[in-house]
């Protein structure tokens, strides 16, 4: 797969992908997103590759708060989304990619025992060599991500099924939405 990472997601494998849409609100799996996001997620050997494209009527009001540097902790803040990435869908942990609207990044490493004794360890200092763009125009705003397998440290018995969950912190418009593909 050779994809252009631009923001555009026009490249011919993404064309042949299916979107993947139905973003609810969080907490709220029967409340559809005020303003939808849909993604498409491709690999090759080498790298997982996310477009996640945000439809935003009101693209002039993109919040932009964090400074727009990179591994900043309230990067979650501005209007952008998020890609949760757990190799072999155990569920003891994930990667956390946030990306706003202007492309920046913040990456992250989570630990969690999953037992409800609250041992949940959030580790920014985990750096992957991440390439990310965004994209804005009149009707939505568009990321394209991509992420080495080398940075997961996977092992060659990882289950060949992933657990994946795509988010997205709106504050265009002036009332704040969080929503999740579920």
């Amino acid at each position: 797969t050779v994809l252009v990472i631009d923001g555009a997601g026009d490249d011919v494998a993404w064309g042949a992908t299916p979107w993947q849409d139905g973003f609810t609100v969080l907490e709220q799996q029967n409340t559809p997103a005020a303003v939808q996001t849909r993604f498409k997620l491709l690999h090759d050997t080498v790298r997982l590759y996310a477009l996640i494209e945000a439809q935003e009527p009101e693209t002039g009001d993109l919040r932009l708060v964090s400074g727009n540097t990179r591994d900043h902790i309230r990067l979650w803040r501005d209007d952008s989304v998020q890609l949760q990435v757990d190799p072999g869908g155990q569920g003891f942990g994930y990667f956390q990619f946030i990306v706003n609207w202007h492309g920046t990044v913040f990456d992250a490493h989570a630990e969690d025992d999953n037992r409800g004794i609250g041992t949940f360890v959030l580790r920014p200092e985990w750096n992957a060599d991440v390439s990310a763009a965004a994209c804005v125009d009149k009707r939505h705003w568009r990321v394209e991500l991509s992420i080495p397998f080398a940075a997961f440290g996977l092992r060659a018995d990882v289950p060949s099924e992933w657990g994946v969950n795509v988010c997205r912190s709106r504050y265009a418009g002036g009332v704040a939405e969080h929503s999740s593909c579920v």
